[in-house]
């Protein structure tokens, strides 16, 4: 056992040499090792949300690692277009603004938690889910500042620019996507891998209004399936 936990204590401490060789001053802790983490963590989200769309075959997370990608491309842009350097000169970088791990933890949060607002219920919106996310978030935030990957106002800008991104996505899936979650499942790329939906969606009668349901992919096993509504989202 102590072997093992020596083992990840060294992998740690090679993974922070890239920032102590390149990212000085700062005092180096044990606590540092743990928080020079937050810096490939975002990435590391995103893939794990694919995997795990494809692998549950859920039709919004699906939609959540896409639009993760998309908040990823308008860092890139933003970054191209101001151009506003690391305050480290090659720590990261070239660019800073807005911090790409920021921005991506932030649209990460605030997609999570606006999803509890949309789709109410008894099983989303704990409280100490909700404050969870916002530690999360307030430790990359104040790690990247600390270890001198980017400025605090490329943090507070990255924060911003993040939580419009979720808030325009969460708003795009639910006013012109969700209500045409049947017919994206009804596509063949999606009957073919049994695509559902469990989070937000209703049945098909309940979508249409007319009784109708999508007719199964070829193969057993293969229709689409439905979770009872949790309630009628605000606005419908």
């Amino acid at each position: 056992m102590s072997a093992t936990f020596h083992g990840a204590f060294s992998w740690l401490a090679e993974i922070e040499l890239y920032t102590l060789q390149n990212c000085q001053p700062y005092e180096q802790s044990a606590a540092t090792r743990y928080l020079v983490l937050t810096r490939y963590v975002s990435a590391a989200i995103t893939l794990a949300l694919f995997v795990f769309g494809i692998r549950n075959r859920e039709l919004y997370l699906t939609l959540f690692s896409f639009l993760l990608t998309t908040d990823s491309l308008v860092n890139e842009i933003l970054q191209n277009v101001i151009r506003a350097p690391v305050p480290v000169a090659g720590c990261g970088g070239p660019f800073g603004m807005p911090s790409f791990q920021v921005q991506h933890g932030a649209c990460f949060v605030v997609f999570i938690l606006t999803y509890g607002f949309i789709w109410p219920s008894s099983r989303h919106g704990y409280g100490l889910y909700t404050a969870a996310l916002a530690l999360w978030l307030a430790v990359v935030a104040y790690a990247h500042v600390f270890f001198n990957y980017n400025t605090p106002a490329q943090v507070f800008v990255a924060s911003a620019v993040g939580s419009l991104v979720a808030g325009v996505g969460q708003f795009f899936i639910w006013r012109y996507l969700w209500p045409r979650f049947p017919q994206l499942l009804a596509w063949r790329v999606f009957r073919w891998r049994n695509y559902t939906d469990t989070l937000c969606s209703y049945t098909v009668s309940d979508i249409l209004g007319n009784g109708k349901t999508i007719a199964p992919a070829r193969g057993a096993g293969n229709a689409p399936k439905f979770a009872p509504p949790p309630q009628t989202p605000p606005g419908t």
